[in-house]
């Protein structure tokens, strides 16, 4: 009795505690639904719980399997947007792309909300324009037989869409801002009222062609303030003279809602990734 009460002080106990810490630590990564990184690292601490089969097991078990579905719809999201952007010309391609990204927008983060803008803006914006473009060309008169000998006219391929992917990195978990505050002051993304999101990010289209063709991705920090407005930003990682100038129009037009702490509005700095 007395080695298995050692072994219980000894190995047990401390097992247990560190599998606690551990899902605790990937209860908070896991809030932070806008970040990869962070939900990879959550799932990692969890396998771990599972593994231990300590009484945190089940807890983790549950957890894994939602984090498992957050991570596959980020994958699902990404094939979706590559299968819009080759561009279609066929309504019923629409049709079912929109089914799909309306399938992604029960996740919520960043996932939800980039399959919401897809099936509910973009999508049925290419539906009008298709629609328009069907009508014009029903009414038109038929197109003359070629001449003997000439080449056949041969079908438009469908229109190559040029698009960019921008996300809000969560750079800690979520936290509560205690003590005063005055207006406009500076404070941390993180205590931020329902954390930061990007509203607009438009781009020219000579900029967007240009970091397209390099596949471009950048890391940009922007400070904004309590309407929303960038008022600086930097380049922290990716091509610096093609990324500056990403930065430039972003602080003519992008918008962010309005940063507030406890109702109150706050300046704040925000680091997006952007994915050409």
């Amino acid at each position: 009795h007395q080695a298995e009460a050692q072994n219980y002080v000894n190995t047990l106990i401390p097992q247990a505690r560190k599998s606690d810490a551990l899902f605790r630590r990937a209860q908070t990564l896991a809030r932070q639904r806008n970040n990869p990184g962070s939900l990879q690292q959550a799932n990692q601490d969890l396998q771990q719980v599972i593994a231990s089969g300590g009484p945190r097991a089940r807890d983790a078990a549950r957890l894994e399997s939602s984090l498992a579905s957050q991570l596959g719809a980020s994958d699902q999201l990404k094939a979706l947007v590559a299968q819009y952007n080759a561009g279609t010309d066929h309504m019923s391609d629409l049709e079912k792309l929109q089914a799909q990204f309306r399938s992604l927008e029960r996740y919520g983060g960043s996932v939800g909300h980039s399959a919401y803008l897809y099936a509910e803006r973009r999508i049925p914006q290419e539906m009008k324009e298709l629609q328009s473009t069907e009508a014009t060309s029903a009414s038109a008169a038929a197109p003359s037989a070629p001449a003997a000998g000439s080449a056949p006219q041969q079908s438009a391929a469908p229109t190559q869409r040029l698009l960019w992917a921008v996300e809000v990195d969560a750079n800690a978990a979520p936290a509560h801002w205690q003590g005063s505050l005055t207006p406009g002051q500076m404070v941390g993304e993180q205590y931020v009222d329902g954390g930061m999101r990007i509203v607009s990010h438009p781009l020219p289209v000579a900029v967007v062609a240009a970091a397209a063709a390099k596949n471009s991705q950048f890391e940009l920090e922007f400070t904004v303030n309590g309407q929303g407005r960038i008022t600086g930003g930097r380049v922290l990682s990716g091509t610096p003279s093609l990324g500056q100038t990403v930065v430039s129009e972003a602080e003519k037009g992008w918008r962010f809602n309005a940063p507030t702490v406890n109702g109150k509005a706050v300046e704040t700095q925000v680091r997006v990734s952007v994915q050409f």
